[in-house]
């Protein structure tokens, strides 16, 4: 296994000028019902409905220019962030899906471009065969949240907050394989290590 770089705060900063501008500035939602100052990111007012093409799209960004086609395993968000901004670069993208994949973000992934096989009863034999497909043709496997660069490009949601929000006492993230939370706190350990 290859080591990773570590994630780094100046790395999420130059995603925000290398990332889809339809995933940047999202919207900030306030609330004080809770009798406390409460802000929400909204991440789903933009080409797929999920923070996914953050990462998806600075982890392309972040890709030698050589247009290689691209592989993955997907339920959906990741496959529908990495098959929209694939296609803004003229990029093709296989993504294996389970059979009982959402049928909607099945179609969404269509849609953006990627070409979608449907594998095995769950994600771990989608996954399986998705990395065989990609070996055999020496195709780039990319899975969700394995890069720092997916992890960075999701991080500028916390550099976003930095800049609209003073005091932030904390910070709740729903939490999947880590990249968002990683992302997040890289950012926050950084540049607001108070929070």
């Amino acid at each position: 296994m290859t080591k990773q770089p570590r994630l780094s705060s100046s790395n999420v900063a130059d995603a925000r000028n290398r990332i889809d501008p339809h995933f940047l500035n999202s919207q900030l939602l306030h609330s004080d019902r809770l009798g406390l100052s409460l802000v929400a990111k909204d991440e789903t007012d933009n080409p797929i409905r999920s923070f996914k093409g953050r990462g998806t799209g600075y982890f392309l960004a972040d890709l030698a220019s050589d247009r290689t086609s691209l592989v993955t395993a997907s339920a959906g968000n990741f496959g529908q962030g990495l098959a929209y901004n694939a296609a803004l670069q003229g990029r093709s993208l296989v993504v294996f899906s389970s059979l009982n994949a959402n049928p909607l973000k099945i179609e969404a992934m269509r849609r953006f471009g990627a070409e979608v096989f449907l594998v095995g009863e769950d994600f771990d034999a989608a996954k399986e065969a998705a990395k065989f497909y990609a070996d055999q043709r020496k195709l780039l496997f990319v899975e969700d949240g394995a890069s720092a660069a997916i992890a960075e490009g999701a991080g500028t949601i916390a550099a976003e907050l930095t800049d609209e929000v003073e005091d932030i006492d904390a910070v709740f993230i729903p939490l999947g394989n880590g990249a968002l939370a990683a992302g997040i706190g890289c950012w926050f350990k950084s540049r607001s290590p108070r929070t």
